[in-house]
């Protein structure tokens, strides 16, 4: 699917981009040219929210503004989700962090395991009340 949509693009809209074509063409700026962003942008932290909305191209970008690999949390609803047909999963953010933000290919590896991220559930929906749920 993503072949033929890519080549309808090309022969449809020739020179046109849709939205992952820029995200990957500023992560291949920012891997090759990383002192592009320089440090006195960075952040000390970073909070996500409705991180089931970003594709993980999108996640992948948040490691060239912040270095501290504690620093992040990513909130997300997994029954919510702005495309149809998508699939959002927590495992998904959890490898893309391990591969692009620590370097290393599975999320088991014990070396690193005082990156290993904490979950939490919540139980309760503090966006509305009981009356309009």
């Amino acid at each position: 699917n993503f072949e033929k949509y890519e080549k309808m693009k090309a022969q449809t809209y020739p020179g046109d981009f849709d939205l992952l074509d820029v995200i990957a063409h500023v992560y291949q700026i920012l891997t090759r040219s990383p002192h592009l962003f320089s440090n006195q942008y960075m952040l000390k932290d970073v909070y996500v929210d409705e991180v089931q909305d970003l594709v993980p191209a999108q996640i992948a970008l948040f490691k060239f503004v912040c270095k501290n690999l504690k620093g992040f949390v990513f909130a997300g609803d997994t029954a919510q989700t702005i495309a149809h047909g998508v699939g959002f999963r927590f495992n998904t953010v959890k490898d893309i962090f391990y591969h692009e933000f620590v370097g290393i290919d599975s999320i088991n590896c014990s070396d690193h395991s005082e990156f290993m991220p904490s979950n939490w559930q919540l139980s309760e929906n503090f966006r509305t009340h009981c009356g309009v749920v």
